[in-house]
């Protein structure tokens, strides 16, 4: 059995104990720690740039260009069909 001593020091050491996962309860869901997680949430590079450098950037531009030639194949195509279908007068 412990002594009233030895029970007194663990109650100390529990009490020591729960007041710091208190403080650090409260340091976690303060409103300054929120805003740090939320701006080093901000400053993360995208997964995509981390794994594979500028590729995918690189990727992305050239199938735009793709993207952005055969849009503007198609509306040259509608706009000469347009002309040609016109009546001169």
């Amino acid at each position: 059995m412990l002594e009233p001593e030895e029970m007194m020091i663990m109650g100390e050491k529990k009490d020591d104990y729960l007041k710091y996962m208190t403080e650090r309860a409260v340091a976690y869901w303060s409103p300054e720690a929120a805003e740090i997680r939320q701006a080093r949430k901000q400053r993360r590079e995208p997964w995509a740039t981390r794994w594979f450098g500028v590729l995918p950037f690189g990727v992305s531009m050239w199938w735009g260009q793709l993207e952005l030639r055969k849009h503007k194949s198609r509306a040259e195509a509608r706009t000469k069909d347009s002309v040609a279908e016109t009546p001169s007068q």
